[in-house]
């Protein structure tokens, strides 16, 4: 079966990051880590100075719901130019609020809670953080359905839809913020909100021009 995997990628910490996402899931690696002392020589290619042979080369970890924790130490003595930004995040969808809560504590260790886990206007128990590596977590929980006022259940992107449009529609009017300032937050609600199928439920406002 297909599967997704994220990997990272840290200068020289890779080991200590992974031996503290393993505390945190409770997991064990799929093998033995390989260290760049592993590879064998490479003709024309320089020897691995003595403090790089400890690094690692690959280390992969199975976390939830059958997705891997892949990594690797980029080190800039070999040629890399590694920046920590900001445009990856891994979003942990938890089974319950309390597996949600308890995630998010044990990865905000050490690192910074950017959105603590909250109740959030579409239906969603959700939470941002950057642990002490520098990595971006999501922590997230929803309910599998949402009821509207008759007790009728109906799809959690449709709620969601709904107060979106209503979002915009208030930001039109006069002494409100205008869409465009509304766009990032349309765009991150987009990308967390499925139906039960894994198609995308939500649809947002067009946003060219915004």
């Amino acid at each position: 079966m297909a599967k997704v995997s994220t990997y990272l990628n840290f200068t020289d910490s890779t080991e200590q990051a992974f031996e503290f996402y393993k505390t945190v899931f409770g997991t064990e690696y799929v093998a033995e880590p390989t260290r760049y002392g592993d590879m064998p020589p490479m003709e024309g290619m320089p020897s691995l100075p003595e403090e790089n042979k400890r690094l690692i080369l690959n280390v992969q970890l199975p976390i939830l719901g059958g997705n891997l924790l892949m990594g690797s130490d980029a080190p800039a003595e070999m040629g890399f130019d590694l920046k920590t930004g900001n445009n990856v995040q891994i979003c942990l969808h938890a089974d319950s609020r309390e597996d949600a809560d308890r995630l998010f504590g044990a990865l905000a260790d050490g690192g910074a809670a950017k959105m603590p886990m909250a109740d959030q206007f579409w239906g969603d128990y959700y939470g941002e953080l950057t642990d002490k590596f520098g990595i971006l977590w999501m922590g997230d929980s929803h309910p599998a359905e949402l009821t509207v006022g008759s007790g009728v259940p109906i799809p959690k992107g449709a709620v969601a839809e709904m107060d979106i449009s209503m979002m915009v529609r208030r930001s039109r009017r006069p002494g409100h913020v205008r869409p465009g300032l509304l766009r990032d937050r349309v765009r991150r609600i987009t990308a967390h909100l499925l139906s039960p199928d894994g198609v995308v439920a939500l649809q947002s406002p067009s946003m060219s021009g915004w």
